[in-house]
């Protein structure tokens, strides 16, 4: 394989991966072809780039979440909340009138369920999540317990022998959080823990 440095190709295998490197990134592109008539369906065409993304880690990613839930058995009355709000809203599902009912917090924690820093802190209120629970690729990965360079082997064991890259930053990877909303029962607060 090969990785982008600076516009040059260079083989991987003489340059080591550490941190700081390059990461897998596929962009795609809708593009007009004014080479095919308008007529055929394949006047549009899609462009693929692939290229090494430099300081992955370093790059920040913002969440925003929310939740809406029933609080009748006919799901006629719901409470509404999201991340950033400065409150959670209570009301009929189909109407306009709504009362304020409380606040969310998010609180962000590892897999062992002890508090996790993302962008300086592990409890995000809605006043400082007003532009997204905001941190670096590198931070949400630690709470996960990995980093890029982390051996994909030692995250599945029993998986089968063929090939694997040796560090998630070459072989790419899925990142999924669970988020699980909690509330006191008048709705004064909603907790939600990632």
């Amino acid at each position: 394989g090969f990785r982008m440095n600076h516009r040059t190709l260079i083989p991987r295998a003489t340059q080591p991966v550490y941190r700081g490197s390059f990461f897998h990134f596929t962009s795609k592109t809708r593009f007009w072809d004014p080479t095919v008539p308008a007529k055929m369906t394949g006047a549009h065409a899609l462009r693929q780039k692939t290229f090494f993304l430099e300081n992955p880690e370093d790059q920040f990613i913002s969440i925003f979440h929310g939740f809406e839930v029933g609080s009748l058995e006919d799901g006629s009355w719901v409470a509404r909340g999201v991340s950033a709000g400065n409150h959670i809203t209570t009301g009929p599902a189909m109407g306009s009138e709504r009362s304020v009912g409380g606040d969310m917090v998010t609180r962000i924690v590892r897999t062992d369920g002890s508090s996790c820093l993302v962008g300086g802190r592990s409890e995000w209120t809605a006043a400082e999540s007003q532009l997204g629970i905001k941190g670096t690729l590198e931070e949400w990965l630690a709470c996960a317990g990995v980093t890029l360079d982390t051996n994909p082997r030692a995250l599945l064991p029993d998986m089968p022998q063929p090939p694997l890259s040796p560090h998630l930053r070459t072989m790419g990877f899925s990142m999924q959080i669970t988020l699980d909303y909690h509330n006191s029962r008048v709705m004064s607060r909603v907790e939600c823990t990632m």
